[in-house]
């Protein structure tokens, strides 16, 4: 089971952070005592039961010996959804330059996303003889102001030497309102992953659950070759994500299409990811996106949004700007279809802002979904009648052809043609899903006879819609 907070000590040898451990969990867990050499060589996860709630402390070796080794643990927190609190260390006294390499280390190894699940932690408290406040603005050139701006006034104060819990109680309620996740409030989502292969399904499937759930490498043949699910708890929300194999491969379209009508909790709203690479989008990128559009109907893609992988490639370009160069042209055009449900995930650097992002952006429209009504319904008569026109009506929208004309406008008049050539569109009216079906006219005598076709084949039709 997760620990109800992670606390992850970082920064330079000898400051306190094996200390600042033990008086966080009140003992001795962590080899704590004065020596030239660094004491802490390795990274030690320790926890306990503080103030009725369960705290793992992750102490870390010197961070200027360890930059690399202490990232990889860092991000890999950071890609969880369990409740994280950095802790940069500092020793009260003469702020050093290498004082200021240790915390530029920390700013890197932790990047803008785990800077605000951070706290500048201050030691040795008892050898301040003002309050804290003071001696970090004591000087209008301390270099400890501007630090202390980056940590967004985020600081707070140990004395080691002592075993008083109220410091540590301090901290703790400090750091809730960096704690504080926003919550979906759904009953759950699945989220299907679909497009071409390499462009990053499953390293997002990864980013998503916060764990390596999917194999996830660099491959000139594709790697994910079956349907793969996967769950965990992302926002407070039972999250399950479906890994598929390119879309362009042989039988890929097929197996998903079933998967998508068979195999997904019906319960569960669905949120569709159709993944595409930020770079040159070639004929290749828009067969895949075409083919996996032509999966999703209906509500379905209602709640279908563009993902873009390789973010880090944009650098501090915004995604609407790199859309925006191709002009009139296919991706721009792309984009429209979605009207706007676009986004972008860095998958190299990961981290739980982009997938909370995500989440809450399309949260409403997934809520949406689950309130839909669907309803079918079906236009059938002598041709002329204005059936055209009433789907329009019903719709809101021209989407049938509805010209005058002597001759049928849906293409034949007798009944055999029906089964060939109906037509239906769908559109969201007054809190319903409406699928209106427009028949081809027909003769008087054959109108009776097809709906009564229409009707029983309609039977089949809702079986593979659900």
């Amino acid at each position: 089971m997760d620990p109800d907070l992670t606390i992850v000590l970082l920064g330079d040898s000898g400051v306190g952070k094996s200390a600042t451990g033990n008086t966080i969990l009140g003992r001795a867990a962590f080899v704590s005592e004065p020596s030239f050499d660094p004491v802490t060589t390795t990274i030690s996860e320790q926890t306990g039961r503080v103030l009725e709630k369960n705290i793992s402390v992750i102490d870390t070796p010197g961070i200027l010996d360890s930059e690399q080794e202490v990232r990889t643990r860092c991000q890999n927190i950071l890609r969880s959804s369990r409740p994280k609190l950095f802790l940069v260390v500092l020793s009260v006294g003469r702020f050093t330059d290498e004082d200021q390499e240790a915390v530029d280390a920390a700013i890197r190894v932790l990047g803008d996303e785990g800077l605000k699940h951070s706290y500048l932690l201050f030691t040795s408290g008892d050898s301040l003889r003002t309050p804290l406040k003071e001696y970090i603005y004591e000087f209008k050139s301390s270099p400890l102001r501007q630090i202390v701006q980056m940590f967004g006034e985020r600081f707070h104060l140990f004395n080691n030497k002592t075993n008083e819990e109220e410091q540590v109680q301090q901290l703790l309620k400090k750091s809730q309102e960096v704690q504080k996740v926003p919550e979906i409030n759904l009953p759950g989502v699945s989220i299907v992953l679909l497009g071409h292969h390499g462009v990053g399904k499953s390293a997002t499937g990864n980013n998503i659950l916060g764990r390596t759930a999917f194999e996830s490498k660099l491959s000139v043949k594709p790697v994910t070759t079956q349907i793969c699910e996967q769950t965990g708890t992302v926002l407070g929300t039972l999250v399950s994500v479906v890994d598929t194999p390119g879309i362009l491969c042989d039988g890929a379209q097929r197996k998903i299409k079933t998967f998508c009508q068979e195999g997904l909790q019906f319960s569960r709203p669905k949120l569709f990811l159709v993944l595409l690479r930020v770079g040159r989008f070639t004929a290749e990128d828009q067969r895949a996106v075409e083919a996996a559009v032509t999966l999703l109907k209906g509500p379905q893609f209602e709640t279908c949004y563009l993902l873009f992988t390789g973010g880090d490639a944009l650098k501090d370009i915004p995604l609407d700007h790199y859309i925006n160069e191709d002009h009139e042209g296919p991706l721009q055009n792309l984009v429209r279809r979605f009207s706007g449900r676009i986004h972008v995930f860095n998958n190299e650097e990961g981290g739980q802002e982009q997938v909370t992002k995500l989440l809450l952006k399309s949260a409403d429209g997934l809520r949406k979904s689950l309130q839909l009504v669907k309803r079918r319904i079906i236009l059938s008569g002598v041709s002329g009648s204005g059936i055209s026109s009433s789907g329009n009506t019903i719709l809101g929208s021209n989407v049938f052809s509805s010209d005058f004309s002597f001759e049928s406008v849906s293409r034949e008049r007798v009944w055999e043609s029906v089964s060939r050539e109906r037509v239906c569109q769908s559109a969201e009216v007054d809190g319903h899903w409406l699928t209106v079906e427009d028949c081809p006219g027909l003769t008087v005598r054959d109108a009776y006879t097809g709906l009564s076709q229409v009707m029983g084949r309609d039977e089949d039709d809702e079986e593979d819609d659900s």
